[in-house]
């Protein structure tokens, strides 16, 4: 065997290029695209129809050619993954707190002495002014009234419509030493 002058090599050349191995669990990011990139690439593949489109938009808007419709995926997948773990987080925290401390006014929001809130509903009869709809309202009138309404033709209440009505005050009252109303209302008690 004939010497060639060069000693031979002490290691072996990196597989995959050098990697930290702590940077998963020190929450180091590892793909090889820049947090601004990661987020055009996050843009583009949520607000398509499809990864391949995402990166059809990356190439031809944000000049990035070596994405791939796989990447533009695997980014979405994982930073999603990851937003709904913080999600889940926020709501089992919030969820943990006593009722008070949950529903506490906002910041920046005074709270009123009393708060009222009213509702109501009724039902309303609307009408379609256009032709293909006369026709049909007087099919509707010559047939009979159902057994679950009678009002209502069998054509399953069409015309009516139920509104809901909802009033939200904020008011004020005056502390008294007594009852300013010791008695309840006749109209309160006469159904």
């Amino acid at each position: 065997m004939k010497p060639s002058g060069q000693n031979p090599k002490p290691s072996v050349p990196a597989v995959g290029g050098l990697f930290f191995p702590q940077s998963r669990s020190l929450g180091i990011d590892r793909s090889g695209s820049s947090l601004a990139i990661q987020a055009k690439i996050i843009y583009a593949g949520a607000n398509n129809t499809s990864y391949k489109q995402g990166d059809t938009d990356l190439k031809e808007l944000a000049d990035l050619k070596k994405v791939g419709p796989k990447q533009v995926r695997r980014v979405c997948k994982r930073i999603g993954a990851e937003r709904c773990v913080e999600r889940d987080e926020k709501v089992a925290k919030y969820q943990a707190l006593p009722l008070v401390e949950r529903k506490e006014t906002p910041q920046g929001v005074t709270a009123p002495e009393v708060a009222v809130v009213g509702t109501d509903g009724g039902r309303l009869q609307i009408f379609d002014r256009s032709a293909s709809a006369d026709a049909t309202d007087s099919e509707a009138l010559d047939s009979p009234a159902t057994d679950d309404h009678p009002d209502e033709r069998a054509d399953n209440g069409r015309h009516w419509r139920e509104d809901k009505i909802g009033l939200v005050m904020a008011m004020s009252s005056k502390v008294q030493s007594t009852d300013p109303c010791p008695e309840i209302p006749g109209n309160f008690i006469d159904l």
